[in-house]
């Protein structure tokens, strides 16, 4: 339940016992919610008040996502929160199959964030056991659910790249990229990028 204040809409939390606690969430962060979906879709139920940050901004944290304001830039952005990685990006880590160890490995490299209706590009490079570069290997890329796994070869530098985009609603806040240089069946290396997509 929402009730609103000059500056502030407080949010009932639905998992308390009292009943009349919740969080305030700041309009500002309210206003930029609304256009994204509402408060449910993409930030969640609010699990902490408005604090300001050392650098002067203000932040909160939601069970989806945190919310960051500049005053100076009047800007609202997004930051990833624990919980999220732990519930999607921990399992996920924790199924990758067993890494053999003196086979090649990559690395992965994307940005920290990018904005939603463009297009993220990933680099993943292959490497033997001295870090030397390792061509000809079948890299898989993995995106969010509901993304098609791309396939792509690592060039003379060990290098493969993909380029995905980003034109799906539930791509935004968080995702995790994985990506695995493929041994053979059922014999993988893999490793695991996140990004932050921006409305």
């Amino acid at each position: 339940m929402l009730y609103p204040s000059p500056l502030l809409l407080f949010w009932e939390a639905s998992n308390r016992k009292n009943p009349g606690l919740g969080y305030n969430i700041p309009l500002v962060f309210v206003e930029f919610l609304n256009h994204h979906g509402g408060i449910p879709v993409l930030c969640g139920e609010p699990i902490s008040e408005r604090r300001t940050a050392p650098d002067g901004r203000y932040e909160q944290w939601c069970r989806n996502i945190g919310l960051v304001y500049d005053p100076q830039t009047r800007q609202v952005g997004l930051r990833p929160i624990g919980q999220r990685f732990m519930k999607e990006v921990y399992p996920l880590v924790a199924a990758f199959p067993q890494p053999d160890e003196q086979g090649p490995h990559l690395n992965i490299y994307l940005p920290h964030q990018v904005q939603y209706g463009t297009e993220i590009t990933l680099t993943t490079i292959v490497l033997d056991a001295t870090e030397s570069p390792v061509p000809n290997q079948k890299v898989v890329l993995l995106p969010p659910d509901g993304f098609p796994p791309q396939v792509a070869q690592s060039d003379a530098y060990g290098v493969a790249r993909f380029a995905v985009p980003l034109d799906a609603p539930s791509l935004l806040g968080a995702q995790i990229f994985r990506a695995c240089v493929w041994l053979g069946p059922r014999k993988a290396n893999c490793t695991a990028g996140s990004t932050l997509i921006t409305p």
